[in-house]
């Protein structure tokens, strides 16, 4: 799935988290709320009373994702795990999708008032700054569409690959052919994901600075985080909507060529994440 918006950056580091080495999984989760800091104040330039607002709220986030998301990430692994073993089915993985945008949803409903609040304070120097910011990471993830499509096919191809290596330990020819191929009809998805993403800087801009009421900045912040736009539209619903179908499509043909060591490999690397989040909820 496509993620990357810079409002959403706290779900980003929560599901970062869930990748990588155990030791760097654990890292990253403990660390995040100091890393968050760091970043809102790159992105925005904090003053003092800024960044002590932030970091009180980041780190009672953090807390509450510790105490309340993780133990829910770890039954849906369990059973993600049983259905694994058994044989997945496409309605399994679409359930598992379900309790991934309920978990969002619920990740943005704690952030967007805090958010809310705190983009009422912004001066107009720093939503500049913002407007900057936004606009140079829009540029860097999707750097790749401008170049030919064969170029980016092979680009895309390539993180899919060292993606797939990290839970099945290997790749074949033909899962890189299936992956070739999803690239390949998903390269009008992604650019209309950059052209949308340009468009949600400008309407945040433009909302930031009309100045208005902090509930009204927490429900932008609240769709661009679980919508992927600042205004909802029909058209680009509908458009993610057929790219989850077919990711989901990907995900099951990939899963039915598995070799049976790349299932094994891919079972003990869901032990591991299961050990991992297992210690994470028991840290205090």
């Amino acid at each position: 799935m496509d993620r990357g918006r810079s409002l959403a950056l706290l779900a980003l580091v929560f599901l970062c988290g869930l990748s990588g080495g155990c030791a760097s999984r654990r890292l990253a989760y403990r660390w995040a709320d100091w890393f968050l800091v760091r970043q809102v104040d790159s992105l925005f330039g904090l003053s003092g009373q800024q960044k002590s607002f932030v970091r009180a709220r980041i780190a009672a986030l953090h807390a509450w994702h510790r105490r309340e998301e993780l133990p829910r990430y770890l039954v849906a692994l369990d059973r993600f795990r049983g259905q694994f073993a058994a044989g997945f089915q496409p309605a399994d993985i679409q359930g598992l999708t379900d309790e991934v945008e309920t978990a969002g949803q619920r990740l943005a409903d704690h952030l967007a008032p805090v958010a809310g609040t705190f983009l009422s304070t912004l001066r107009p120097e720093q939503i500049a700054q913002a407007e900057r910011e936004l606009s140079r990471a829009g540029t860097e993830r999707f750097v790749y569409l401008d170049r030919p499509a064969e170029e980016y096919v092979k680009r895309a191809r390539k993180e899919g690959e060292r993606a797939m290596k990290q839970w099945t330990g290997d790749v074949t020819r033909d899962q890189l052919a299936l992956l070739d191929r999803f690239f390949r009809d998903n390269r009008g998805v992604r650019l209309r994901r950059r052209d949308r993403f340009k468009g949600n800087v400008q309407e945040f801009v433009a909302a930031l600075r009309q100045k208005p009421p902090a509930p009204v900045l927490a429900d932008l912040t609240r769709t661009w985080m679980t919508r992927e736009e600042v205004h909802e539209t029909p058209e680009f619903q509908r458009s993610e909507k057929q790219s989850e179908q077919d990711f989901l499509a990907l995900f099951m043909n990939l899963y039915r060529s598995l070799t049976p060591d790349q299932k094994k490999h891919l079972l003990a690397e869901l032990a591991t994440l299961h050990d991992d989040l297992a210690d994470l909820v028991a840290d205090k």
